[in-house]
């Protein structure tokens, strides 16, 4: 059962990489928005300590 797994995700993996420059728009996208939140929103350390890991897995989400 774990050689059949294995199959797939070596296949997957394989066909993910084909396109060079398709792995790094999702990880590009991600840091854009964490890094631009802070400049959106009240720019108070408290209040981006609370937010900040609901921000992490929504752009996360986003960027999947």
């Amino acid at each position: 059962m774990l050689d059949a797994v294995y199959d797939i995700f070596r296949l997957e993996l394989k066909a993910a990489l084909r396109q060079k420059g398709d792995y790094c728009h999702p990880i590009f996208f991600f840091l854009l928005i964490v890094l631009l939140f802070p400049l959106a929103t009240v720019p108070e350390g408290r209040a981006l300590q609370v937010f900040a890991p609901g921000i992490i897995w929504v752009a996360a989400l986003m960027a999947s």
